[in-house]
C-alpha cells in the first residue's frame, strides 16, 4: 500500500508499517495477525488529521532554528539558492556533519 512504500522508500522508516501494527495490537490486547492495513494506516491518517497529534506537533513545533549564523534542521537542506553553494545550478546539500 502507499503508506508502506512511503515509509520505506520516501521516509527511510522500511519495518515500521510492520512496527505500528504490532504496537496496535499491543495496545487491544490482541494478536498483530488480527490487525489490519486498513487499521494500521487509518492510525497513521489519524496523527495527521484535524487535532491529531504530529499535526500538532508541526502546528506548534519549531522545525527550523537560527542560532546565531548557524542553521538547525531535523534532516538536510537540498537547494541551489545558497551563497555557499559550490557548483552554480546543481542541487548541492551538506552530507557530512563536521
Amino acid at each position: 500500500n502507499k503508506v508502506r512504500y512511503m515509509l520505506k522508500h520516501d521516509m527511510g522508516s522500511d519495518g515500521d508499517f510492520e512496527f505500528r501494527r504490532d504496537e496496535l495490537a499491543m495496545m487491544k490486547g490482541v494478536e498483530a495477525s488480527e490487525v489490519s492495513d486498513e487499521a494500521v494506516v487509518a492510525s497513521y491518517e489519524s496523527w495527521v488529521a484535524e487535532g491529531g497529534s504530529m499535526r500538532e506537533y508541526l502546528r506548534l513545533g519549531q522545525l527550523v532554528l537560527f542560532l546565531g549564523n548557524t542553521l538547525f534542521v531535523h534532516g538536510q537542506v537540498i537547494g541551489n539558492q545558497f551563497r555557499c553553494c559550490p557548483g552554480g545550478d546543481e542541487q548541492w546539500s551538506v552530507r557530512v556533519v563536521p
